[in-house]
């Protein structure tokens, strides 16, 4: 299992009307502004599932999703992670980020009409 981390650190005062992203080999991270809330999105890149672990030091944000947060992303998919709304709006916000990506998708389902193809014996 292959596991790639990336670190990413911005001042949300100054992001406003802007977006912000950071990726790596296999996913995309965006952050933008939409109303006074800054929306993190996670975008796959690679053809593959994988699953994402994202943590944040936030100071001044409140985040929609309890921190640390995973979730899985199917090959080539975007999808919105959470809202990091600012408390007070006289300071800005700031965050500190790590995400750690892992391959294979974390809300998959078995199926057991299917015949998986194993290295192996059944």
């Amino acid at each position: 299992m292959k596991l790639i981390t990336c670190i990413l650190f911005i001042a949300l005062g100054s992001l406003t009307g802007k977006t912000q992203s950071l990726t790596n080999n296999f996913v995309k991270m965006t952050v933008t502004e939409n109303n006074d809330v800054f929306e993190v999105y996670f975008e796959n890149i690679a053809y593959f599932d994988l699953t994402v672990t994202v943590k944040m030091a936030l100071t001044n944000l409140q985040p929609s999703q309890e921190l640390p947060y995973s979730d899985g992303l199917f090959g080539k998919e975007k999808k919105k992670f959470f809202e990091l709304k600012i408390i007070d709006t006289g300071q800005a916000g700031k965050y500190n980020s790590t995400f750690n990506t892992k391959i294979g998708n974390m809300n998959a389902v078995h199926d057991s009409n299917y015949v998986y193809r194993l290295p192996f014996k059944t």
